[in-house]
């Protein structure tokens, strides 16, 4: 979360030097990284005044539409895994909560690769740290997951299995 997700963009012209911070993206755009933590606290202060905007008019729906769309996305991203956790922690471990939290793993990495595929300014994306640490956290949770929900239901050692039929 601390690290690099996106940039936040403003408008450069092509024959105006970009200076530090800033990062020269694509065409007349320069761009400063922005973490994990400030895209989520812009979406959730976005959140309070989307609510407002249908009712006012001052947005169009479609417009309105999209951008709840992406700001859902981005709370799934962190909310599913957590939200996931904690049930499987309450649940005991049950086998059906197991599940569902590498499902949502696996939403949430699904998530992750629309965040890294979007951008238009490809060719920085490898100077955004933190979205791709977020990925490698969640394939490598899912993976372990997985394998820990295989682990338990193979049979132990010692342990009679049941009689074919």
């Amino acid at each position: 979360m601390m690290g690099p997700w996106t940039f936040d963009l403003i408008h450069v012209p092509a024959e105006y030097p970009c200076s530090a911070p800033h990062v020269r993206l694509e065409g007349d755009f320069c761009g400063v990284p922005l973490s994990g933590i400030a895209v989520f606290s812009w979406i959730v202060l976005g959140l309070i005044g989307m609510v407002t905007q249908p009712i006012t008019g001052t947005i169009v729906f479609a417009d309105w539409a999209r951008a709840l769309l992406f700001a859902g996305l981005v709370l799934l991203l962190f909310a599913a895994p957590l939200s996931s956790l904690l049930l499987l922690i309450s649940g005991g471990g049950r086998r059906r909560w197991q599940v569902s939290h590498i499902a949502m793993w696996s939403l949430t990495l699904v998530i992750m690769g629309l965040l890294i595929a979007l951008p238009r300014y490809s060719r920085l994306m490898w100077e955004l740290w933190g979205i791709w640490l977020y990925a490698a956290l969640a394939a490598g949770t899912l993976t372990l997951e997985a394998l820990t929900l295989a682990a338990r239901s193979l049979p132990s050692p010692g342990q009679p299995t049941a009689p074919e039929i």
